[in-house]
């Protein structure tokens, strides 16, 4: 516990002047987390799969890439299918696969496009970007809390043991009501309370389902935590896990409504 708010308070102070300031400084955090949660999933695909260290490192260009690329979006999209695709050709099935090269397509989309969604949010309006991040945050926070002090019922052991249903309502709760609170008052104060709150706790659910998601992840590969990056929480993906599909359903949402 106590690793867990020292590394907690020291992401804050790296985070909180990147956030703040914006401009280049963001763009190069934004990128470099992308890139390191990438790594993370990344070891896991090499716990079955060949990853030649060339494709590696050119894997992890594609991400910065995608994070940063919105105005030629589709065009490193299609780099991506080529560039990990063209390798199979000169290397033998045990030095890359197709299941391989399947892998590193799905995941760098996956984690280049969420954080290109929060490189393009922050450069839009600060305020709105914190109103995203907000949700993953109190949502993870108020069910690891409401878990810890009011939990008694498991919420699906198999696949997070220590998840319960009362953690879940008390992060849905926190997370869905304070920062419906902080838009209402800092983004746009003519949108009306109760459609922001439908909206965030929409995005809640969903950012608590993307943390069950890559705990199944981890289960399947039979692993505690995906990397050991930061103490107590281990790595930037079991920090970053509820960001990464809260993202995904705010690019979603945003083109419902």
């Amino acid at each position: 516990m106590r690793k867990r708010i020292i590394s907690a308070a020291i992401l804050l102070m790296i985070y909180a002047p990147i956030i703040a300031l914006g401009g280049n400084l963001f763009k190069v955090g934004i990128t470099i987390t992308g890139i390191l949660t990438f790594r993370d999933i990344l070891l896991l695909i090499k716990k079955e799969n060949n990853i030649p260290l060339a494709i590696e490192i050119i894997s992890y260009v594609l991400v910065g890439g995608l994070i940063i690329s919105s105005e030629y979006f589709m065009a490193v999209l299609a780099g991506i299918f080529i560039v990990m695709f063209a390798p199979m050709l000169l290397l033998r099935e045990k030095e890359y696969s197709f299941d391989a090269a399947v892998r590193l397509i799905m995941s760098i989309i996956l984690f280049g496009y969420a954080f290109s969604i929060l490189y393009n949010l922050r450069d839009i309006s600060l305020h709105s970007f914190i109103y995203l991040a907000l949700i993953p945050i109190l949502t993870d926070t108020f069910a690891f809390v409401g878990g810890k002090f009011l939990g008694k019922h498991r919420l699906m052991p198999k696949v997070s043991p220590n998840k319960t249903i009362e953690g879940t309502l008390s992060g849905l709760l926190a997370g869905s009501l304070f920062p419906t609170i902080y838009y209402v008052c800092f983004v746009d104060q003519s949108e009306k309370f109760f459609d922001i709150l439908i909206v965030s706790i929409i995005l809640s659910i969903l950012g608590q389902i993307g943390d069950l998601v890559f705990s199944a992840i981890k289960r399947r590969f039979n692993v505690k935590d995906y990397s050991n990056l930061i103490p107590g929480h281990g790595g930037l993906l079991d920090l970053f896990d509820s960001l990464v599909f809260v993202s995904l359903s705010f690019s979603i949402v945003s083109m419902l409504i």
